[in-house]
This record gives C-alpha cells, structure tokens and sequence, in this order.
C-alpha cells in the first residue's frame, strides 16, 4: 500500500444507521450527496469505491473526510461549494 493508511475517527453518535438517518432526512442534493458519502465511509467502504458510488472524484471524498475531521457532520454540512462570486467592479460608494 503507498502513502499512509486512510483512518477517521468517527464521533459516537456518527453511527452508519445515524448517518443513514441523516441522509434519509436531508433534502438539498448536493448535501445527501455529502451524507452518502460519509454513511458509505461509515459502512466499510473504501474511498476510491465511495467516490465512484455517489458520482464525485477522489478528491472530493478526501474534502469532505477532512472537514468530518474537522468539525464532524455539522462542519461538512456548513460548507457552500462554488465560492463567493465575483467582487464588484466599483466600489459601493461608486454604484
């Protein structure tokens, strides 16, 4: 195996089945899609198998395995995707 051996300390009440209810419940995509993928996790499952499962990259099962370190669910949950958005060209005072 290279790199070091992926580990997460799951909290207590981050059970599969309490994750599962997580996901059951939520109702914007993006966030069960989030909640999958850590229930998944929870369950055994490998990160490249999670990955491929719930439609994301690699990369992007690591993120949110890094915000779930973090601050568990509530953290990964917190998180908007896409940015701020663009500044605006002139400044308030200018508009």
């Amino acid at each position: 195996m290279l790199g070091r051996p992926f580990e997460v300390v799951w909290h207590e009440q981050d059970t599969a089945e309490a994750l599962k209810t997580a996901f059951d419940k939520e109702g914007d995509l993006g966030l069960r899609k989030r909640l999958h993928g850590l229930w998944l996790l929870r369950s055994g499952w490998r990160l490249s198998s999670v990955a491929a499962a719930v439609g994301v990259h690699y990369r992007t099962v690591q993120r949110w395995v890094g915000w779930y370190r973090e601050g568990g669910v509530p953290q990964v949950l917190s998180h908007k995707m896409g940015g701020k958005g663009q500044e605006p060209f002139l400044p308030d005072e200018a508009q």
